[in-house]
């Protein structure tokens, strides 16, 4: 990958598993940034790709608190946050297109 896009549900905390259903045997999802240093690490072995956004499911909330949601992960992360199906990928748009003109001024400059 030359660069990353973590998808998230918002307020999801833990991971449900075929075998188990209950909160007290399900793994705990880490805070957001967290899991964008275990993207980037993960890619790492591939290749390098930073985590330039954040999309978020947020169904099941109403407009308003699914926008502070998409706020909350773009401050926590230090990357644009959006929910892609319900408002639009525009700022993931964007973050993926600055990461490739970057590659590529880079690839030029080398």
């Amino acid at each position: 990958p030359a660069a990353l896009v973590l998808c998230h549900h918002s307020g999801r905390e833990a991971i449900r598993t075929p075998r188990q259903r209950t909160a007290d045997g399900d793994p705990i999802i880490p805070p957001l940034p967290e899991i964008v240093r275990e993207y980037e690490q993960a890619a790492a072995w591939v290749r390098i790709a930073p985590v330039v956004g954040i999309a978020l499911n947020t169904l099941g909330l109403d407009d308003e608190p699914a926008r502070h949601a998409i706020a909350t992960a773009a401050r926590e992360t230090g990357r644009p946050a959006a929910d892609p199906v319900r408002f639009g990928g525009g700022p993931l748009a964007d973050a993926l297109l600055a990461q490739l003109d970057a590659r590529r001024r880079h690839a030029t400059a080398s």
